[in-house]
């Protein structure tokens, strides 16, 4: 009997033994693979701020080279276009000062920094604009030249000047494949700079005159939401089901509208016209009419989230409910699954009915 006591208290050392050591690997194993994290972002981070560099002084050669052209070309046809380039060249140098400057800084001084140098080269990209606009009135493409110096402006904050230039866009250019993404922009500002729905309506729906246009979508989608603000609900959802209907995600390529998917946002905002459209609609149509417009699982599941949503906070609690069972269905994800139960017992209760 001692000796098998003896023995398990020599196993039971020997196990803590082993586990101590173990610990103690892992706790370096942990220390060690934090450290070389935290190198191996340092060393990304030299190694962007080197490549941030190079390209700097790669710009600045190029803007030397074409201030040398330039110069060679006082009589010649291209003069224009070598005005145009430095004033491409101005604008690239100021995005890399941006970011040299937003790598470089930290915390509060960040703001302080990263304005100054860069917007003083857009302020020369719009100078330069503005000499071809100046002293080239027949260049072929001044369309081109409005367009990019109404984004400077904009990205100044000179707004007034930003549509100053769009509208001489309009007026001197009047077929320039610009034209729809300026009305665009311009409905843009009128909605959510001067909160002038009409204006902004007028200039949306010139946009849906142009069928080929990549604007057309963002165009329709900006639309619904002047109706929306009207409580025109039939109108916006129209629109919005021709905006997810009209045009992939990958075919926008609007600049301000880049990060955006339109369709994704067209489609769960059907989901809050929905319920004041078809008010008499059982939940199980709400189901079939957003399976309909959903091109896949997820999306599915986002659309019906939002639409459980409008039914529970609406006090529709049998609607509610039975979403909400459907996306249980849909989803995996234990921490959104226990959300639509808990849900689903509050529309219950709300009822009164447990059958």
């Amino acid at each position: 009997m001692k000796s098998n006591k003896i023995m398990k208290i020599i196993i039971s050392l020997i196990a803590f033994m082993v586990m101590s050591c173990l610990c103690g690997n892992c706790i370096g194993a942990v220390e060690e693979q934090y450290e070389y994290q935290r190198k191996d972002k340092a060393a990304q981070q030299k190694k962007y701020m080197a490549k941030l560099k190079g390209d700097k002084i790669k710009v600045e050669m190029a803007i030397k080279t074409t201030k040398n052209l330039i110069n060679k070309s006082r009589t010649r046809p291209y003069l224009p276009e070598l005005y145009l380039r430095l004033s491409e060249l101005y604008i690239e140098k100021s995005r890399i000062v941006y970011f040299l400057r937003r790598a470089g800084a930290s915390g509060s001084s960040i703001k302080s920094l990263d304005q100054l140098e860069s917007n003083s080269l857009k302020n020369q990209a719009v100078e330069t604009y503005q000499r071809i606009l100046n002293n080239f009135p027949d260049y072929i493409d001044q369309d081109k030249v409005y367009f990019f110096m109404a984004h400077e402006y904009r990205e100044l904050g000179q707004l007034d000047d930003m549509i100053v230039q769009y509208r001489a866009l309009l007026q001197n250019c009047p077929k320039s494949t610009y034209i729809p993404e300026v009305h665009l922009l311009l409905g843009d500002y009128f909605f959510n700079v001067k909160q002038d729905l009409e204006m902004a309506q007028r200039h949306y729906e010139i946009v849906t005159g142009f069928p080929r246009s990549a604007a057309i979508a963002i165009a329709r989608y900006k639309l619904a939401w002047c109706h929306i603000n009207k409580l025109e609900f039939k109108k916006a959802i129209k629109l919005l089901e021709e905006s997810v209907n009209s045009v992939s995600s990958k075919d926008i390529d609007i600049d301000t509208y880049k990060r955006v998917d339109i369709r994704l946002e067209s489609l769960v905002d059907m989901a809050y016209c929905y319920i004041e459209c078809y008010k008499d609609k059982k939940p199980e149509e709400a189901l079939t009419y957003f399976r309909k417009y959903a091109w896949s699982r997820p999306v599915y599941a986002t659309v019906l989230e939002k639409l459980a949503y409008r039914y529970f906070i609406k006090k529709k609690w049998s609607h509610a409910a039975i979403i909400y069972r459907q996306l249980s269905q849909l989803s995996h994800d234990t921490e959104k699954l226990l959300e639509y139960y808990r849900n689903i017992f509050e529309c219950v209760r709300e009822q009164g009915s447990f059958k």
